[in-house]
């Protein structure tokens, strides 16, 4: 049986998301989530490629379908950047399509219960702190919420 990718979808990255989400102050189970949900587009892409699929004919390689999903959503990048850099530690940073320089770039930071992104579902748990990203243009965006917005681009796909 071949990794089909609703599959992969159900069983590695929903799980890996759903687990950082209840835990979101979590950098590991943060990494773990990235990785596998980037690797989608791979799983998807090459799956559908080796079958002849016209989900993926109109993609000449792999490159070209990574710029669709980058036009889907501004956080596709993120989350590969992110994902390279977790296995690399960095990533080459004058590529266009890179946001995010390094692993280091992803932190820890507690949570005020003030703070106007903290949604009031979030302190349901008593969460006080969550997974950031800095991007090379100096914003700062909550990992959880790129990961949500790709989630969504994937389930419409699927």
């Amino acid at each position: 049986m071949q990794m089909e990718p609703q599959y992969y979808f159900n069983n590695f990255v929903k799980p890996n998301y759903s687990e950082f989400c209840d835990d979101k102050g979590s950098i590991r189970k943060a990494f773990n989530a990235v990785v596998s949900l980037f690797h989608m587009t791979d799983n998807y892409f090459n799956y559908y490629k080796r079958k002849g699929d016209s989900r993926v004919s109109g993609f000449n390689e792999f490159k070209d379908f990574k710029i669709y999903m980058a036009n889907k959503t501004h956080y596709f990048n993120d989350i590969q950047s992110i994902a390279n850099a977790y296995k690399h530690l960095y990533t080459n940073s004058g590529k266009v399509h890179v946001t995010v320089e390094s692993s280091g770039a992803v932190y820890v930071e507690d949570v005020d219960e003030t703070s106007e992104i903290v949604d009031g579902n979030d302190l349901e748990h008593s969460f006080c702190n969550a997974v950031y990203y800095l991007k090379k243009d100096g914003t700062s965006v909550q990992v959880k919420d790129a990961m949500r917005e790709m989630i969504k681009v994937w389930e419409n796909i699927l």
